[in-house]
């Protein structure tokens, strides 16, 4: 797991890279798009970081010593998704590469990446894969045959 972590947070830095790399009009917007980066960077390393407990929206704009309406508005202007959407993603994301190379249950894997309730990580992840993880598990294993 501690692999994985590095691994996201180097992507967020290469991402953030080219994000800085893009010319802006003027130096205010530049010192402005700069903190919001820095800013989103720090969240997102959050996330990744501690994904698999529960995370509060106000732990995630203290990381950033924002309000949360301001946290809110700041991530979803950078990222077009909530803090809470974009938790509810990489847990997905995270519950998906335990699906396809663990034997863990759903509700061990649920339970791993963060979910208080194994039929709410169902139901989330249904949303975003249109499957069940259940469904994911088999389509991955019939793949690999």
């Amino acid at each position: 797991m501690e692999m994985a972590v590095k691994i996201s947070i180097h992507t967020v830095q290469l991402w953030l890279l080219l994000i800085a790399n893009i010319s802006l009009s003027s130096e205010e917007s530049s010192k402005q798009n700069r903190l919001q980066q820095e800013r989103l960077q720090l969240m997102l390393s959050f996330i990744h970081q501690n994904y698999m407990n529960p995370i509060a929206l106000k732990e995630i704009a203290d990381v950033v010593h924002l309000n949360i309406s301001e946290c809110t508005r700041s991530f979803k202007k950078s990222i077009q998704l909530t803090p809470y959407d974009y938790l509810i993603k990489y847990r997905i994301k995270r519950s998906c590469e335990l699906l396809g190379t663990t034997e863990f249950t759903i509700n061990e894997i649920a339970a791993k990446v963060g979910f208080n309730h194994v039929n709410h990580f169902i139901q989330s992840f249904k949303k975003h894969r249109n499957i069940t993880p259940r469904e994911y598990r088999e389509i991955r294993d019939e793949q690999q045959t």
